[in-house]
């Protein structure tokens, strides 16, 4: 099964990163024995320092960016929505996984209907777009088929706004 095969291999590079850490210290040690190696040390060293300090650079850009399709998915599925009252809540977490909540704060991505799920989906895919800053041609397909009559018009102007600039491609039938 995949998530055992998943598990395995996590596991498996836990222990390569923990032999990795055991090997660099050792190397160090060996190099810091003879006093001309001591240059190639510091520089050892300083990369190590460079390379945490670009690793927390990336976990604080990679959040600041899921935190903005978050607000961006957020706003764009309320103003789209036609039962704004049924939900409280878009969230979106480390994985990208995305969940409703509705007035309870009960995780309700599971009741939408396909109308609401397709409003979702496009206020997701717009928001990703618009943060991402790839100018590549958007194609959807039949944007519209599962929405009832009334709100087809709201999210066919707002889709307009929230692609503005974009290449889009409908495919409707």
């Amino acid at each position: 099964n995949l998530e055992t095969q998943l598990d395995e291999a996590l596991s498996q590079i836990s222990e390569l990163e923990k032999e990795n850490t055991r090997l660099d210290t050792d190397l160090e040690k060996e190099l810091k024995k003879e006093h001309k190696n001591e240059v190639i040390v510091q520089y050892i060293i300083f990369c190590k320092k460079c390379i945490q300090v670009l690793a927390k650079m990336k976990d604080d850009i990679m959040e600041e960016v899921r935190i903005e399709v978050e607000e961006k998915t957020r706003s764009q599925f309320f103003e789209l929505i036609w039962k704004k009252s049924s939900y409280k809540d878009v969230k979106i977490d480390q994985d990208y996984n995305i969940s409703v909540y509705n007035r309870d704060e009960l995780s309700s991505l599971g009741t939408l209907s396909k109308g609401e799920t397709q409003v979702l989906a496009l206020s997701f895919m717009a928001a990703l777009n618009k943060v991402s800053g790839f100018n590549s041609p958007i194609i959807i397909d039949t944007p519209l088929g599962r929405i009832s009559k009334e709100p087809k018009e709201k999210i066919a102007s707002k889709l307009s706004d929230y692609l503005k600039g974009k290449q889009v491609v409908l495919l409707v039938t």
